[in-house]
């Protein structure tokens, strides 16, 4: 390739137009991998430690974006001197915010761990280790699959977490520093108390993290030890029409289950929780729910990047609408002389 295609493709690249086609190739990478996959921010999150090629992307997405930010600087620099620095505080804000997620998700020591209350988390550093002592998510005891696009959840989830005699919440996002270390919660769940007998004999029992909500969603679990596999799905409380649409309504407070328990390609079992679970011999038994998070615990610069980044955003947005505004009441002021 010559010196001057060269060129002309960095000029493409490093453009308004070059980020536009990478912030759209995003958007289809996250609706795509992340959304329908159904871990949504969380995977997202979590790909840019364990997929080389996602976190080669983002960093090049910074450099596209720090190259464009600095023409355009440049540019207003020419042209209006020192006036053009109010019209930077966002961009920059926005550079710094994203420049943080980055370094908080793809760089510096990081661990990932799904914790019940009363868990240690599996990781400790010198004499840290750390606790889940509470888990706060307030969903929606009643929920409407026709209200999918409202949500789950009544307010952002929480989990408390100890160590060394201290106690520290933290939420989704951004992460909170504790102890050291930065923690976030990236995801929740509920997780069935399920009791196996055999014979009447108490084999197995325990909170089984199944990843079930929002409803639609099936997992499953192979029963420890034998040739089972058990597959849950919340089951609606009733159904009932609305104009030409079937809704279905269900109680997550205390929720039902579809069933179905398989032996190789043999289905043993295939009802819901409301029935008696028996197949071969053995009895399965299904009590009430507890919550579990699935949590991201990050050391690194990553963190104050993002807060530093939030604040010149929280700036920059109010500064940015009056610069805008105040450009629009020149413009009209010069067509009204006019």
């Amino acid at each position: 390739m010559s010196a001057g295609r060269a060129m002309k493709v960095m000029g493409i690249v490093f453009s308004p137009r070059g980020m536009f086609w990478l912030l759209w190739l995003w958007a289809l990478y996250y609706v795509t991998s992340a959304v329908w996959g159904e871990e949504a921010f969380g995977s997202f999150v979590a790909a840019h430690s364990s997929n080389p090629f996602v976190l080669f992307m983002s960093v090049f997405t910074l450099v596209v974006f720090t190259g464009t930010l600095v023409q355009y600087a440049m540019r207003g620099f020419n042209r209006r001197g020192w006036l053009i620095v109010p019209w930077l505080v966002l961009p920059v804000g926005v550079l710094v915010f994203l420049a943080g997620f980055v370094a908080m998700a793809g760089f510096g020591k990081a661990y990932l761990a799904v914790v019940q209350e009363g868990q240690e988390l599996p990781i400790s550093w010198g004499e840290s280790t750390f606790v889940v002592e509470e888990i706060e998510v307030d969903v929606k005891g009643k929920y409407l699959d026709s209200d999918r696009e409202f949500g789950l959840l009544r307010s952002e989830p929480h989990v408390t977490i100890s160590g060394l005699g201290q106690r520290h919440r933290t939420g989704a996002f951004p992460p909170t520093r504790f102890l050291g270390a930065y923690f976030h919660l990236l995801d929740f769940g509920i997780a069935p108390g399920l009791v196996l007998f055999e014979q009447g004999e108490l084999v197995l029992s325990g909170n089984v993290n199944l990843k079930l909500l929002p409803p639609g969603q099936e997992d499953s679990i192979s029963i420890e030890g034998l040739p089972y596999r058990m597959y849950l799905r919340l089951a609606p409380e009733k159904m009932f029409q609305r104009g030409r649409d079937n809704i279905k309504l269900y109680d997550l407070d205390s929720p039902k289950y579809f069933v179905r328990v398989e032996k190789g390609d043999e289905t043993v079992f295939d009802g819901t929780s409301e029935q008696d679970i028996t197949f071969d011999g053995f009895e399965i038994r299904i009590l009430p729910h507890v919550s579990w998070v699935w949590l991201e615990v990050k050391r690194g610069i990553g963190v104050p990047l993002v807060w530093l980044g939030s604040a010149l955003i929280a700036l920059g947005l109010p500064l940015t609408l009056m610069l805008m505004v105040g450009r629009a009441a020149r413009h009209l002021r010069l067509h009204a002389g006019d």
